[in-house]
């Protein structure tokens, strides 16, 4: 038990930040402080508190695909989450193969390529089944549109055809938006990212024909 005994006078006119400990119970008193005219008040009436441990609860994300070799969610396998923070979820159909469904715990949410858990309250799982593409390596989407240099030290030039590309946004690994470039109407454009760090990073492009998921790496 530690007390802690403040003159109220200082309390009312200068802030004070208190350097408490977690996990402590503290008694605090207070009075009113001698001035020129009166004097100090008796003190007052303790009152009790306690700090907490100081950390945000943790839950664990569970991220799986049916095959590895059919393609790729990221992040993969178990995350440990902060309570009531996000994390958004990549998921990606290597060449000859497609996104069948995904699994939110436990529940449908369609051939989707990005989740977000928002506002993370309890332990949860994304499951994403890919099957064979049937002689189809890409989406007609995907094709439409290059993304190069990749990897890239910076500079990505984005060819989006006869697309008009309503979005482009960055992402990091740990779904945390970085950069967003709207409405790109010429066949060619250039986005830098070298002042990223070194790293996988993700582009979400919404087009009028819906939208990709295109994994880049800075170097």
């Amino acid at each position: 038990m530690v007390v802690v005994n403040y003159i109220l006078l200082l309390l009312i006119l200068t802030p004070v930040q208190l350097p408490l400990t977690p996990n402590t119970s503290y008694i605090f008193t207070q009075r009113i402080a001698e001035t020129a005219t009166h004097l100090a008040s008796p003190t007052s009436p303790s009152a009790t508190f306690s700090t907490t441990d100081g950390t945000a609860p943790t839950y664990t994300i569970t991220a799986s695909v049916n095959n590895t070799a059919w393609g790729t969610i990221t992040p993969y396998g178990e995350m440990q989450v902060e309570e009531g923070s996000n994390i958004i979820f990549y998921i990606t159909p290597n060449s000859g193969y497609m996104i069948d469904n995904v699994l939110v715990n436990g529940v449908s949410q369609g051939a989707i390529t990005t989740y977000t858990f928002s506002n993370v309250q309890s332990n949860g799982t994304i499951s994403v089944i890919f099957k064979e593409g049937v002689g189809i390596d890409e989406t007609a989407l995907a094709r439409s549109i290059r993304i190069y240099p990749n990897p890239t030290t910076g500079q990505l030039i984005i060819d989006n055809g006869q697309l008009t590309i309503d979005n482009v946004e960055v992402f990091d690994v740990y779904g945390r938006k970085l950069l967003s470039y709207p409405s790109l109407m010429s066949p060619e454009t250039t986005i830098n990212i070298s002042h990223l760090s070194a790293g996988v990073y993700f582009l979400r492009i919404v087009t009028e024909q819906g939208e990709t998921v295109r994994r880049v790496l800075k170097e």
